[in-house]
């Protein structure tokens, strides 16, 4: 695929102005327009082309079923030219199709960063929950709740496409409430993070489905 991005300085009618100074988080350095330039004294703003560089990319998909039954494109990309990307709106186009803007952090020298594509209706994802009421425990009113979840994610590409999974356990935040897994998932998952958060790096086929129990 071919990703261009349109970097823009963020104006008034997108969220607030900041200063070039803070979207630098810690960089100091000069980009030279690519050719002169004449500003106006009238106040209005004007853009002034600084370059065009080209990254290596890696495409993914996303998806989070518990919120949404779509499969999200994702492009990663590292910044190896020798200037950092400062914050600012993106247009983003695939295949030379507008896609929509996006909110691009700063990128210093060597960082990474993600920039999303948009749904692909060709990668369907669902979550299926089975809820099994245990009796009261005697001599108090607790009720044990034991939840089955069946993760299923569907590729109707024609070629094999990575797909980061994510899902999470039940998080309590009284301390009454005790959350606990009753068995490892199948597969079990590449990454645990922080209040239950788990995630599947999975790499799908062409025409078939994949399920996590």
């Amino acid at each position: 695929y071919d990703v261009a991005l349109d970097l823009r300085p963020r104006s008034a009618g997108f969220r607030r102005w900041i200063p070039p100074c803070q979207l630098a988080a810690g960089y100091d350095y000069a980009f030279p327009a690519l050719k002169p330039e004449t500003v106006k004294s009238d106040g209005a703003s004007r853009r002034i082309g600084l370059g065009t560089d080209s990254f290596a990319t890696s495409l993914r998909y996303e998806a989070a079923p518990l919120v949404s039954p779509f499969a999200y494109l994702a492009c990663d990309l590292k910044n190896d030219s020798k200037a950092p990307y400062l914050a600012g709106q993106t247009s983003v186009f695939l295949a030379g199709d507008f896609l929509g803007e996006a909110d691009l952090g700063t990128v210093g020298v060597g960082e990474t960063a993600t920039v999303p594509l948009g749904v692909d209706e060709k990668l369907k994802v669902t979550r299926k929950t089975r809820d099994l009421k245990g009796a009261a425990v005697l001599f108090n009113t607790k009720e044990r709740t034991r939840t089955e979840v069946e993760l299923t994610a569907s590729s109707f590409l024609k070629a094999p496409v990575k797909l980061r999974l994510i899902d999470r356990l039940p998080y309590a935040f009284q301390e009454d409430i005790q959350v606990e897994e009753a068995g490892e998932a199948t597969p079990p998952p590449s990454v645990k993070a922080p209040k239950g958060v788990l995630i599947w790096e999975l790499t799908l086929q062409p025409a078939k489905s994949q399920t996590v129990t």
